[in-house]
């Protein structure tokens, strides 16, 4: 009886957290202030510019320090990007999460409002010895797991009546759990994803968990099992 009890408790809270737990919305352009570190650790300020996209991440962009002096950086030469977040920035985030209807049906204006920062980090392929900088997604329920927007990984976009009703949806990301990159795929997500992921919770044993309740799981991870 306790278990279902549990179980129960367990459902009522996940349903709450996917309207508050949400993944930060993944940006295609960038620019403002930001700080950038590099491989040596070696941290500089200054005006963001010229950042260019590719399909796995930012490829390089521009940094013009408070002398007025440009800097190059490589995606390879970058430990973490941090971003203020400006108007521009807001303005894509809207557009993002509004440039079709499963979007809107799930958009968190909240995060337009409050969010001060995004970051990029340097994460490790799985399985490789190679690396990309890429968008961190749940930034302050980051302590256990890292969640990575892949750019690559995204559903096609698809339409009623010639109004969009799905598309860009991320169907995998990349995640780190005790300093190890893994791919977690909506595919295998409900095999054997969410347990590998959570399985050392006990409170967290759903049978049947969908992958779009994915950033109320790393929440729930973060802040109830230890």
């Amino acid at each position: 009886m306790k278990k279902i009890t549990v179980i129960a408790f367990l459902s009522l809270i996940l349903t709450s957290f996917q309207v508050y737990a949400q993944f930060v919305t993944p940006l295609s352009s960038i620019s403002g202030f930001a700080e950038v570190t590099d491989l040596q650790g070696e941290t500089l300020s200054g005006k963001l510019r010229n950042a260019s996209f590719g399909p796995n991440g930012i490829m390089s962009f521009r940094l013009i320090d408070k002398d007025g002096n440009p800097h190059k950086y490589k995606a390879a030469d970058v430990k973490q990007l941090k971003i203020e977040v400006d108007g521009l920035a807001k303005l894509e985030i809207i557009a993002e999460q509004t440039s079709n209807i499963s979007k809107l049906a799930n958009s968190n204006f909240k995060e337009v409002v409050d969010r001060k920062h995004i970051y990029w980090q340097r994460v490790k392929q799985p399985g490789k010895e190679k690396y990309r900088l890429l968008q961190l997604l749940n930034p302050g329920f980051d302590s256990k797991l890292k969640v990575y927007d892949l750019p690559n990984a995204k559903s096609g976009e698809t339409s009623v009546n010639n109004v969009a009703v799905s598309g860009n949806t991320a169907n995998a990301y990349y995640v780190v759990k005790d300093g190890e990159s893994y791919k977690v795929k909506k595919a295998k997500y409900k095999k054997e994803g969410y347990a590998f992921l959570f399985g050392n919770c006990d409170t967290m044993n759903d049978k049947k968990p969908d992958f779009k309740l994915f950033a109320a799981h790393v929440f729930y991870y973060d802040q109830f099992c230890k």
